[in-house]
């Protein structure tokens, strides 16, 4: 969990922000920017990234704000707007707020089974992973949806290099990727829907 505490109910400093983090990654690309939430208005209170100064002077009395926002913004960004990829989200209640990853993963569960289909049978079966329950080939990952500006990806670790299996947001829809698959098509029953990747 993410802590922060707005500083709206000092009256010496109503406009004041003071964010703490635990477990937030720093950006290699773009920024993390503050919002107040006042109703439909949307107040930046500064940009920063991990290892920063986390203290910010906002334009508005932060006190009296809704809900306090992280978003992730692209690099050069420098808009009035939030991005909509919001990395933190918090109800304002008496000058703090808790803030949490907006999706709760708490229920997030999956299997896998090593095959390679695009292939033909039984050739390098073990250099293909898949995310299906058998013997029915309904999907194996239990995930909850996203809100909007984020996606799933999988990813498998070979000898120390991290390889992508695609991105997706259903868990019942196929993610399009087919970086190291073979020519032959995978052959899929019309009841079937396979996600995964073969290397």
């Amino acid at each position: 969990m993410v802590s922060l505490f707005a500083a709206g109910c000092v009256q010496d400093t109503p406009n004041e922000m003071v964010l703490t983090f635990d477990g937030l990654e720093a950006l290699e690309e773009g920024h993390y920017e503050g919002w107040a939430i006042f109703g439909e208005d949307k107040v930046s209170t500064g940009t920063f990234n991990v290892g920063d100064e986390l203290s910010f002077v906002a334009p508005e009395n932060i006190g009296e704000a809704d809900v306090i926002v992280i978003t992730i913004e692209p690099e050069g960004d420098v808009d009035a707007t939030p991005s909509g990829v919001v990395v933190l989200v918090g109800n304002l209640s008496e000058g703090s707020a808790a803030l949490e990853f907006p999706v709760d993963l708490s229920g997030a569960s999956g299997s896998y089974i090593l095959a390679t289909p695009t292939n033909g049978a039984d050739t390098n079966e073990n250099s293909g992973i898949w995310f299906l329950d058998l013997p029915d080939s309904s999907p194996a990952l239990v995930l909850p949806a996203l809100s909007d500006g984020w996606v799933y990806e999988r990813w498998a670790v070979f000898e120390g290099t991290p390889l992508t299996s695609g991105r997706f947001t259903a868990v019942d829809e196929a993610d399009g990727f087919d970086g190291y698959s073979g020519v032959q098509q995978a052959l899929l029953s019309l009841s079937i829907l396979m996600m995964g990747q073969a290397w």
